[in-house]
């Protein structure tokens, strides 16, 4: 039965579609930079790019939300790439020795265009390769193992560094 919880529900969903669709189109969607911190040096040695979203009127809406949506929508591989060249272009800005975390997700890892297409952001930035780590989690890997080695294998030879994330 379809009652009004449902109702606002639905209404709440079409609004954050058409607003990411929306943020996409005018590149709004910010990565944010978590320091990684060596322990025992207490330096930071790089930082993880976090996806964050501010909509027009001021929401903040929660990863967690936005990216399940731009997996189910198909706009996963969209938002990734914009977040991973801004990522990239800042990156580019920093010490030599400080490194780039990007995660990607189980979604993403399945386009089989996506190792190209990271390259791609690299060369157009200017990052080394060396410089960036891609976190996968293991629910990725194991969707496809036969396609995820041939991914990994890739990364790898170009220097990319991959670690599993969860």
């Amino acid at each position: 039965r379809f009652d009004g919880a449902m109702n606002v529900a639905l209404r709440r969903r079409i609004e954050l579609e058409n607003g990411l669709r929306q943020a996409l189109r005018d590149r709004t969607i910010d990565p944010h930079f978590q320091p990684l911190i060596d322990l025992k040096t207490q330096e930071i040695r790089g930082f993880e790019a976090l996806a964050r979203w501010s909509t027009r009127n001021g929401e903040v809406v929660s990863p967690m939300e936005f990216i399940t949506l731009a997996e189910e929508t198909g706009l996963i591989s969209e938002l990734g790439d914009q977040l991973l060249l801004k990522a990239c272009h800042e990156a580019a800005k920093w010490p030599s020795h400080v490194t780039l975390a990007f995660n990607v997700s189980p979604v993403q890892f399945r386009d089989q265009q996506l190792g190209l297409r990271i390259l791609q952001i690299l060369s157009e930035t200017g990052l080394p390769a060396s410089r960036l780590e891609i976190e996968i989690t293991e629910t990725a890997l194991m969707k496809n193992l036969s396609q995820a080695e041939v991914m990994l294998e890739a990364l790898h030879a170009a220097g990319i560094r991959v670690a599993l994330d969860d």
